[in-house]
């Protein structure tokens, strides 16, 4: 058997090589090489030796950008930190496999050090989420909702702001606090880390600062739809500090959220964990990122704790970074944001009175549309219990449905208004419904407390599911409009000097025993509830009701009693079943299935980490049917005399 020639096992040795190229990239993007790498060419090209992990290979970012930038259609540079490839971008597909084959046909690029590097190249069907996205509308596009604005301010104001936060004399009526690695200085109002919201004390509150003032006139010029802010966070960041993914606290402020960036940039990364995407944007000095919608509610942001940015390829140094965050505090007396609630309480009737005209949900956008219909009904329908409960033991896909004539299909609401039809069969629910409870938290009370009976038995689980023709029995002693009892009197008249006396008698003639009679009171601010679903029936004499069937669509109206439109519980429908398509395909995924075993060992670890493990697993068992295939080939080869010696 003759050796093989240099060149092949050149061309053996550099095959191997790109795979291992291949299969590090694969594993630090968490992906599939079908997801990441593409046959055909894209206008991504990816660099596999070529990265920046401190120059690998003795390539710089000066020396790919000499090697390519003097192909047309050429754009950039990306690099990845810590990552040992790179990519570079172009107009097209075409540009870019014209590049890749000049590059090809020579011996290698030159480099700084005065010899050549021979490139492994590959297509990308997208840059990785890691390198730092830059221009403003790309960002837009990325995140719905967020907005970016480079120089608002000029370097004149910068430097004013910046002298006057660094000076030695310290603004006494609103001192610094230190924080992890960070210290934060507050206006207007302060916020309070430990309670995560806003301390309203008016001895504490604060003007905003007058050196101020130029960057908020440029925010309400670029932005006039948005409400001017009353709150300021000055962040002082020095290198290598950071902040954790967050989202700012809903219930404390509107929903703008607005970061003016000074002295140094910053890359800073948002995401969406339960969605797994995430990308990086570039905020430079002294520009402006107005978070609303989406980006506001949804996305996480956060900067991590490193002094090193990769940006446009190059790797930054950070500085101290200053960040003034603007704020507007929401009203806590805005009739407005109150929550609609199941009760009897006056000041609940004052907020459904004064909302009787819901929202104009027009001038929000989709998410706005969904997030802002899935709380209110959310507030109203089951305050008592989380989202997770929710979606686990309440929620369901396939909606009940009626047949009806096509003319009453057309003054069908729609469906998705049943959206909280499951929750109708909650035992506290129907308690409250029949009016047996003032609010749905004195119907949990009473069924906690043992005064509630279900068929019979007593029951003190509130989240119990009625089926259809079960009979609960309220205790009439837990009902809030009967009252303490009245007793049967006797008058008994003695002829003693003429005077009379009436006593009162608790007795009966025949047993002798307390007649305890209920006397029916109305209780106030009961009037507006004071309907009986038609899926119950009721009967007042021995406290009790009959849940009959679940809640029905009907022409003209929705049988689930609700303060809000049909059009809201469809919003809240598309809110919530998105949600619950991704756990239900979480939970079916074949992948996900088969335990983990772990050196013979059965191990339970994080899902993450389970999927990556199984999918190393199922990798390696392929690859060692290849190996084995190709060796019964060899071996068949041999054994008939084919093999070249």
């Amino acid at each position: 058997m003759s050796a093989p020639s240099p060149s092949e096992r050149t061309t053996k040795k550099y095959i191997k090589k790109e795979a291992t190229q291949l299969a590090i990239f694969a594993r630090a993007e968490n992906a599939t090489l079908s997801t990441l790498v593409s046959s055909e060419p894209t206008s991504f090209l990816l660099l596999l030796n070529a990265g920046a992990t401190g120059d690998v290979g003795g390539v710089a970012v000066t020396d790919l950008e000499s090697a390519f930038s003097s192909f047309q259609g050429y754009l950039r540079v990306e690099m990845v930190l810590g990552r040992p490839y790179s990519y570079v971008l172009f107009e097209d597909a075409t540009a870019a496999q014209r590049a890749r084959e000049a590059v090809d046909l020579g011996n290698g690029i030159p480099t700084r050090s005065g010899g050549t590097k021979k490139l492994m190249m590959a297509w990308a069907n997208k840059v990785s989420a890691e390198v730092a996205v830059m221009d403003p509308d790309e960002i837009s596009r990325l995140i719905p909702g967020l907005f970016v604005v480079h120089e608002l301010v000029s370097e004149a104001c910068e430097k004013r702001i910046s002298e006057v936060l660094s000076s030695s004399t310290d603004d006494i009526s609103s001192p610094w606090t230190i924080l992890n690695k960070r210290r934060v200085r507050h206006y207007g109002f302060r916020f309070d880390y430990e309670l995560n919201t806003v301390d309203r004390d008016p001895s504490r509150l604060q003007p905003l600062p007058s050196w101020c003032a130029e960057p908020l006139a440029q925010y309400a010029l670029r932005f006039p739809t948005i409400d001017p802010p009353d709150q300021l966070t000055v962040n002082d960041y020095m290198p290598g500090s950071g902040i954790a993914p967050h989202v700012d606290t809903h219930s404390a402020f509107t929903d703008a959220i607005t970061s003016l960036t000074l002295s140094a940039g910053v890359v800073m990364e948002f995401r969406v964990p339960s969605a797994d995407i995430s990308h990086n944007v570039y905020l430079p000095p002294r520009s402006l990122c107005v978070m609303t919608g989406e980006a506001r509610y949804r996305w996480e942001h956060g900067i991590r704790p490193r002094k090193t940015d990769v940006v446009g390829g190059r790797a930054v140094m950070r500085d101290r970074r200053v960040s003034l965050t603007f704020r507007t505090v929401k009203d806590p007396f805005d009739p407005n944001r109150a929550l609609l609630r199941m009760s009897w309480n006056k000041y609940n009737l004052y907020s459904l009175a004064t909302r009787l005209r819901p929202e104009d949900l027009s001038r929000k956008s989709v998410f706005q549309q969904k997030w802002t219909a899935k709380r209110e009904l959310r507030a109203y329908h089951v305050p008592n219990i989380t989202e997770r409960q929710l979606i686990q033991r309440h929620w369901s896909a396939r909606l009940p449905l009626q047949q009806l004539t096509q003319a009453e299909k057309d003054r069908l609401p729609p469906v998705q208004a049943l959206a909280f039809a499951e929750t109708e069969r909650r035992l506290d629910v129907v308690v409250f419904r029949a009016h047996l409870a003032s609010s749905l938290w004195m119907a949990r009370a009473s069924v906690v407390q043992g005064h509630v009976l279900v068929n019979g038995e007593k029951c003190e689980y509130p989240a119990r599911r009625l089926e259809d023709g079960d009979m609960v029995t309220v205790s009439p002693s837990s009902v809030p409009t009967l009252r303490k009892p009245t007793v049967l009197t006797t008058t008994t008249t003695t002829a003693t000097d003429a005077t009379s006396t009436t006593t009162s008698s608790t007795t009966t003639p025949s047993t002798g025993r307390k007649v305890p009679l209920l006397d029916f009171k109305p209780v106030s601010y009961m009037a507006p509830w004071m309907f009986i679903p038609s899926y119950l029936e009721v009967d007042y004499s021995t406290c009790s009701v009959i849940f009959l069937r679940s809640p029905l669509p009907q022409p003209d109206h929705v049988e689930v009693p609700s303060p809000f439109p049909p059009e809201w519980h469809q919003l809240a429908y598309e809110w919530y079943s998105s949600i619950f398509k991704k756990k239900e395909s979480i939970r079916t995924d074949p992948n996900l299935q088969p335990p983990v075993v772990v050196e013979g060992q059965t191990v339970k670890l994080k899902r993450k980490f389970a999927e990556i493990r199984r999918r190393d697993v199922k990798e390696r068992g392929e690859l060692r049917f290849k190996h084995r295939e190709e060796r019964k080939a060899r071996e068949e080869k041999e054994r008939q005399g084919q093999v070249e010696v």
